[in-house]
Order: C-alpha cells, then sequence, then structure tokens
C-alpha cells in the first residue's frame, strides 16, 4: 500500500491519511521472503517520498543536499531465491512503474533500494 501522510506526523492512520497505490509484486515460482518498504532514516522513522536529500555534489542552485520533492524511496527485500523480481508501483488513478531486481546471492537476503 501506497499512503499519502496527510498531516505530517509521520505515522500511518487509516482514519486520518489517503491510500494513493500499491505495490503489486512478481516473484519466481515458490519464492518466499519478498517484501518492499519504506526505509528507515537514521532516527528509525520511514524515509518518506520528498525526505531523500540529493546529493550533495549537485551545485547549490540545482538543489544539491536539499529534499528532493516527489522522490520516493523504496527498499525492496528479494527473499529466498536468486532470480529475476520485477515488482510494480501502481498509483490509483495515474501511471505505473515496473522495474527488474537481478537477485544473485542465496546467501542473505538481498536488499534493494529504489528511487523512483
Amino acid at each position: 500500500m501506497l499512503a499519502q501522510n496527510t498531516n505530517g506526523d509521520r505515522q500511518i492512520d487509516p482514519a486520518v491519511d489517503k491510500v494513493v497505490g500499491g505495490i503489486v509484486g512478481a516473484a519466481p515460482q515458490g519464492a518466499t521472503g519478498q517484501a518492499a518498504s519504506s526505509p528507515l532514516g537514521a532516527d528509525g522513522t520511514p524515509v518518506l517520498s520528498g525526505a531523500v536529500l540529493r546529493d550533495a555534489g549537485f551545485p547549490v542552485a540545482a538543489q544539491g543536499g536539499k529534499p528532493n520533492s516527489g522522490l520516493l524511496a523504496i527498499q525492496f527485500k528479494a527473499g529466498d531465491k536468486a532470480a529475476l523480481h520485477r515488482p510494480t508501483i501502481e498509483l490509483i488513478g495515474a501511471n505505473s512503474y515496473r522495474y527488474t531486481v537481478d537477485a544473485v546471492s542465496l546467501s542473505s537476503l538481498a536488499r534493494l533500494t529504489s528511487y523512483i
């Protein structure tokens, strides 16, 4: 589920916040353990859309080091199968984005943070 934190408290509350989309997983047959979530920041709270900082290598005029509005961070856990995973991020009444993760290691759960 993708939710808009409408009151800015960084907590998802179904009575207040708005569902704006979701993530549909496409994993290899028999795969278990895959998941998609917001990564946690240094303070232990979710990194929300627009909170990801633009690389400080960008010039100040290009907002280097400042929050990148509209950028959504997603942490993807591939689970127990080394293979191709194809999650799709869908917004209600809008567009969708599908990407491919090539999980190559079974020794530990593969993790990828994607920015869309």
